[in-house]
Formats: structure tokens, C-alpha cells, sequence
């Protein structure tokens, strides 16, 4: 859940980033890799617990890559601006 609250907040900044500065690919990739993070990692370990579904837990670290990867374009995106 912790991931989610904290993954949710770099959404909203990725959001805000883009209505203030122009039409940027990388935070443009960022929200992307954010949702897909949020999906695969958040998504996959609530199906888990709530619904013992286990079929997929081999694409959680595929969500926290996407997270990493997401930051990393946020950062790109707002030191090239």
C-alpha cells in the first residue's frame, strides 16, 4: 500500500509537470510507466492477498522496474525543461 500512496503522489506531480511545461515524451513516458508500474506491482500483490491469485507473481518486478524507470524519466523530463 505504501508503494501505491507514493507512486499515486509522483502520478499527480507527473500530471502537474505536464500542464505547466510544454509537451514533453519523458514525462509523457513517466505517467505511462507509473500507471503500468502501479499495475503490475500494487496490482499484482492486491490479487494476492485479496483474492489468493497467484498466477502472476512473476511480473511484480516488471512493476517496480516500470517505477524506477518512471522517476527516472520524471527527473529527465523536468531537468531538460
Amino acid at each position: 500500500l505504501q508503494y501505491h500512496q507514493f507512486h499515486a503522489l509522483g502520478l499527480l506531480i507527473a500530471g502537474l509537470v505536464a500542464a505547466r511545461l510544454p509537451a514533453s515524451r519523458w514525462i509523457i513516458a513517466a505517467g505511462t510507466l507509473m500507471v503500468l508500474g502501479t499495475l503490475l506491482f500494487s496490482g499484482n500483490l492486491y490479487l494476492r492477498s485479496l483474492a489468493d491469485f497467484h498466477a502472476l507473481h512473476a511480473l511484480i518486478p516488471f512493476g517496480g522496474g516500470a517505477f524506477i524507470l518512471a522517476w527516472l524519466a520524471l527527473a529527465i523530463g523536468v531537468l531538460k525543461k
